[in-house]
C-alpha cells in the first residue's frame, strides 16, 4: 500500500488522507479508547474511535464515555458518570441511570409461607429515573391457602435506599376479610412491600400489620389488589 501523508501524526503512513470521487476523505486508524484514531497531539487517549462497523465511541482519559450504535442508539458507557444539565457540576445532580422493564411481584408471608397456590394473573411494571422506581402491581389470586404472618408482597426490581420514602396507592382490593382499609409501603434496604390494615371504627391512624388471616382462602377463591406509586432506591 503506498504510504500518504497523515496530518495527524505529520508522518507517512497507510492511514494518510485519500480522497475519493465523491470528496470523502479517509485519515486515521479505528482506534481504540486508550489510543482513539482521532485524538489530539497533546492529548492521545481523548478523542473519537470506531469500536465496530458502523458505530463511533468518544473515550476521555483512556476510557470510552458514550458510543453511536448502528441503528443510531446513543448510549453512554459503564465508566460515564451521567449527564448533567444548565451547565451543573454537581455529580449529585448528574441524571445516571433510566430503565423501563417488567417484574413478578410474589403475594407471599413474613413466615415465608405459601399463601398462594396459584394466580389468575399477575403483572409488575416498572419505570427507573435516576434513583426514583416508579412501579404499577395487579395481583389477583386463583388459590389461596392459610399461611401464617403478615402479608407481603416480594419481588421489587431494586432495593430501596436507607432513606426511602415511599408513596403507594392500593387502589383495589377484592375478596379480603379486613377490619379497615389497607395501605402499603416499602421499607428502607427492602424489596418488600408491606400490607397494613386500620380499624376505623378504633382510630384510623393506628396501622397494623395485614394478618395472612385476612386473605380468603379456599379453591377459586379470587384475591385482588392494584398497587401503584413510587419509591426510592
Amino acid at each position: 500500500m503506498a504510504l500518504k501523508f497523515n496530518p495527524i501524526t505529520g508522518k507517512l503512513d497507510e492511514y494518510g488522507p485519500v480522497l475519493t470521487g465523491t470528496g470523502t476523505v479517509s485519515a486515521a486508524a479505528d482506534g481504540t479508547a486508550a489510543l482513539p484514531g482521532i485524538a489530539f497531539a497533546s492529548d492521545l487517549n481523548t478523542g473519537i474511535y470506531r469500536p465496530g462497523a458502523d458505530q463511533l465511541a468518544i473515550s476521555t482519559n483512556g476510557a470510552i464515555r458514550a458510543r453511536i450504535d448502528s441503528s443510531g442508539y446513543l448510549r453512554l458507557s459503564a465508566t460515564s458518570p451521567g449527564i448533567q444539565f444548565n451547565g451543573d457540576t454537581a455529580a449529585a445532580n448528574a441524571l445516571d441511570d433510566y430503565e423501563e422493564g417488567t417484574f413478578t411481584p410474589t403475594l407471599t408471608s413474613t413466615n415465608a409461607n405459601t399463601v398462594v397456590a396459584s394466580y389468575q394473573n399477575r403483572i409488575g411494571i416498572y419505570t427507573k429515573v435516576g434513583n426514583l422506581v416508579t412501579i404499577s402491581i395487579f395481583l389477583a389470586t386463583e388459590v389461596t391457602t392459610a399461611g401464617t404472618g403478615n402479608v407481603i408482597v416480594t419481588g421489587l426490581p431494586f432495593t430501596s435506599s436507607a432513606t426511602n420514602r415511599s408513596s403507594l396507592s392500593l387502589s383495589y382490593v377484592g375478596r379480603w376479610t379486613t377490619q379497615g382499609p389497607l395501605a402499603a409501603r416499602v421499607g428502607s434496604t427492602s424489596t418488600t412491600i408491606v400490607l397494613e390494615e386500620t380499624d376505623s371504627a378504633v382510630d384510623p391512624n393506628l396501622a397494623t400489620a395485614l394478618s395472612t388471616t385476612r386473605l380468603t382462602t379456599g379453591a377459586a377463591t379470587k384475591n385482588v389488589m392494584i398497587i401503584s406509586g413510587f419509591y426510592y432506591a
